[in-house]
């Protein structure tokens, strides 16, 4: 026997449907403003910005500016109100500092809208490597949760073999995970 799908059922099916895929998909909200939707990377300006711990002698030489200075500067010098700061430039990912570093990106206007996380992980090394390197990426999600980043960027090393890329994928899930559970 054939059903046939009256125009009226199919419509209301229709709109249900939408209302559900739309309830369970991620919402993002984009600021209408284009410049609020720009950022800048402080990578490029790694000559202008202290890099703590790195070339100690170079840094006393040529200290630079702190990466608080700098988020200071972007407003103003760029009509741009995001940053995206790079993890050598953090003083420190200790909750005090942090929330120092918030308040001063607070104050100059800027929000934080990705950390890319330039640090050294042995994902697919032995299972202390592995939880060594989970560990170090999870203090990176819990310091973009304290400055407001909505995200982190982490940096895999290249795979020796196939059985790299499933154990960087179980790595990189258990991080997600992580971070979901930190924000529900």
């Amino acid at each position: 026997m054939t059903t046939l799908l009256r125009r009226r059922d199919f419509l209301a099916s229709s709109v249900a449907l939408a209302a559900s895929l739309k309830a369970a998909a991620p919402t993002a909200n984009f600021p209408r403003d284009p410049r609020h939707r720009l950022s800048v990377s402080t990578y490029p300006f790694r000559n202008v910005i202290a890099t703590p711990g790195r070339r100690q002698a170079a840094a006393a030489a040529k200290p630079g500016m702190s990466l608080a200075q700098f988020a200071a500067t972007i407003v103003d010098t760029f009509h741009v109100y995001g940053i995206e700061p790079w993890s050598r430039h953090f003083e420190s990912i200790e909750p005090a500092y942090l929330a120092e570093l918030k308040s001063a990106f607070d104050k100059a206007g800027v929000r934080v809208v990705n950390i890319p996380c330039d640090v050294r992980v042995t994902l697919c090394g032995s299972a202390e490597d592995r939880e060594t390197s989970l560990a170090t990426w999870r203090k990176w999600v819990d310091a973009a949760l304290v400055i407001g980043s909505p995200s982190i960027r982490v940096h895999a090393a290249k795979g020796k073999s196939p059985d790299d890329i499933a154990c960087a994928v179980e790595s990189l899930k258990a991080i997600a995970g992580y971070g979901r559970k930190k924000t529900s």
